[in-house]
C-alpha cells in the first residue's frame, strides 16, 4: 500500500484555475445519429468523420461524415472489418487509416488496418500492424503514421512504438516510450509542429499524468512535464493554432472530468479552456475543422452512452487577459544544483518529486516582499526530478536534471 501511495505521487496535479487564461466557447451541434463511445474520429476534405465504437450492446463498423456548413451527418461506406471499439486512426495525405481495436462480444482483438479514400467513399485493406492491440495511442507526422501503447488480452500493457510507411505499405519498430511504472493503455496522443505528444494513460493500477514529446528525426522521447489536469485516461486531444489541447477523460477514483487545458510547446505554458458542457467525458472522440474543434459521443461514470456533438470555437477569439499569468518564473540552472526564482510577499512552497513519485524535498519559505530566492539541491542524488513551486496564488512546474 505504501509503494502504491508513493507511485501515485507521480500523478499529483499542480493546478490552480485562477492563474490561467480562459480559452474558447462550446456550442451544441447536431448530435451523432447513434449513441456511441470508444470510437475514432478524423478530418478529411473539409468534413469530420467518426468510425466504429460501441453502445450498450453493439460494436459498430459504420462511418459517418459531419458537414460543418450544413450541421448535418451523412452515412458513408462502412468500415470493412469487424465491428470494434477502442480502435485507432491516423491521417496521411488524402487518406485515413483505421484499425486495431477489439470486439467485446466475441473477445477478439485485432491488428488489421484499412485505408479510407473520401474521394470515392471506398476502403482498402493495408498491412496489419505487427502486434494486435486496443486502447492504443495513434498519430501521424508528415507521411508516416504511428501506433503506440495499448494492450491485448493476456498480455502486459505495451509501451512500444510502430511506424507505418504508406509508400511501401510496411511497419517498422521505433523507440519505445520510456516507462517507470509499466506500459499503458488509453493514452492521449496529438501531433503538432512535426512532433508528437503523449499524455496520461492507465497501467492497470496507476493512472499517469505525464507528458512526453516524440521527435521522429531523432526517434527519441523527451519528458516534458506533469500535466496540470492530473491523472487521466480516456482523455482527448487535438491541435489548433499550433497549440495542443488536452481534456476530459477518467481520473483517479473514476472521476468524470469536463475540464480542458491548452499547452503551448513554444513556451511550455498552460492555459485553461472552458469546460465541456456535458458529462459524456469518457471515451469520446474529436476532430478539427476550420480552426474549430468538435467533440462527439462518449459515456459518463454512470455508463450512460451519449451522442452529443459540441464545437469549441477558435481559441484566439476566446483568450482573456489575466494579469497574474506568468508572474512567477522559476528556473533550474543547468549543470548546477540550484533553483532560482522571483517571489512575492507571502509563502513560497517548493516540492520536489523523483520519477518514482516520491517527494524528496519540501520547503516553505516566508517572503517579506518582492525578492529573488535561491534554493540549493546539493542534498539530492543525481537523476531526473520534477519541482513544483507555488507563490502568490500561482504554481509552476519545472524539470530538474542533476548530473
Amino acid at each position: 500500500m505504501m509503494i502504491k501511495k508513493l507511485l501515485l505521487c507521480l500523478c499529483i496535479a499542480f493546478y490552480s484555475s485562477s492563474t490561467f487564461a480562459v480559452i474558447g466557447t462550446w456550442t451544441a451541434k447536431a448530435a451523432m445519429p447513434t449513441e456511441r463511445s470508444t470510437h475514432v474520429a478524423f478530418s478529411l476534405n473539409g468534413q469530420g468523420f467518426i468510425c466504429g465504437g460501441a453502445d450498450y450492446s453493439t460494436n459498430f463498423n459504420d462511418l459517418w461524415a459531419y458537414n460543418p456548413s450544413t450541421n448535418t451527418w451523412t452515412q458513408k461506406a462502412s468500415f470493412p472489418g469487424d465491428g470494434r471499439q477502442e480502435l485507432s486512426s491516423f491521417v496521411i495525405g488524402n487518406y485515413a487509416y483505421v484499425g486495431l481495436g477489439r470486439n467485446v462480444n466475441t473477445g477478439e482483438c485485432f491488428k488489421s488496418f484499412y485505408r479510407y479514400d473520401p474521394s470515392n467513399d471506398q476502403w482498402s485493406q493495408v498491412a496489419d500492424c505487427p502486434v494486435k492491440r486496443y486502447a492504443a495511442g495513434s498519430f501521424s507526422i508528415g507521411t508516416t503514421g504511428y501506433v503506440t501503447c495499448g494492450l491485448a488480452p493476456n498480455e502486459p500493457r505495451y509501451n512500444d512504438l510502430y511506424a507505418y510507411n504508406p509508400s511501401t505499405n510496411t511497419w517498422s519498430q521505433k523507440t519505445s516510450l520510456p516507462t517507470l511504472l509499466g506500459g499503458r493503455a488509453f493514452p492521449c496522443t496529438v501531433s503538432a509542429n512535426g512532433k508528437a505528444y503523449l499524455m496520461g494513460g492507465f497501467t492497470g493500477s496507476i493512472i499517469y499524468n505525464d507528458l512526453w514529446e516524440y521527435n521522429p528525426n531523432s526517434d527519441a522521447w523527451t519528458f516534458i512535464a506533469l500535466c496540470p489536469l492530473g491523472q487521466r485516461s480516456y482523455s482527448l486531444g487535438f491541435t489548433l493554432s499550433n497549440k495542443i489541447f488536452f481534456g476530459m477523460g477518467r481520473g483517479n477514483n473514476n472521476t468524470n472530468n469536463q475540464d480542458w487545458l491548452c499547452y503551448n510547446p513554444a513556451n511550455n505554458n498552460w492555459d485553461s479552456v472552458s469546460n465541456h458542457p456535458q458529462s459524456n467525458t469518457i471515451g469520446g472522440a474529436c476532430f478539427t475543422l476550420n480552426s474549430k474543434a468538435y467533440v462527439c459521443g462518449g459515456f459518463n461514470v454512470a455508463d450512460s452512452v451519449m451522442n452529443y456533438t459540441n464545437e469549441l470555437s477558435d481559441p484566439s477569439l476566446g483568450l482573456k487577459s489575466n494579469n497574474q499569468i506568468n508572474l512567477l518564473k522559476p528556473y533550474f540552472a543547468q549543470n548546477t544544483k540550484q533553483i532560482f526564482s522571483n517571489a512575492f510577499a507571502g509563502e513560497l512552497k517548493l516540492s520536489i518529486y523523483n520519477l518514482n513519485g516520491q517527494e524528496v524535498m519540501n520547503k516553505y519559505i516566508n517572503v517579506d516582499g518582492d525578492s529573488k530566492i535561491q534554493i540549493d539541491l546539493s542534498s539530492l542524488e543525481t537523476g531526473l526530478y520534477v519541482a513544483s513551486i507555488s507563490n502568490a496564488g500561482e504554481t509552476k512546474i519545472i524539470k530538474i536534471v542533476l548530473q
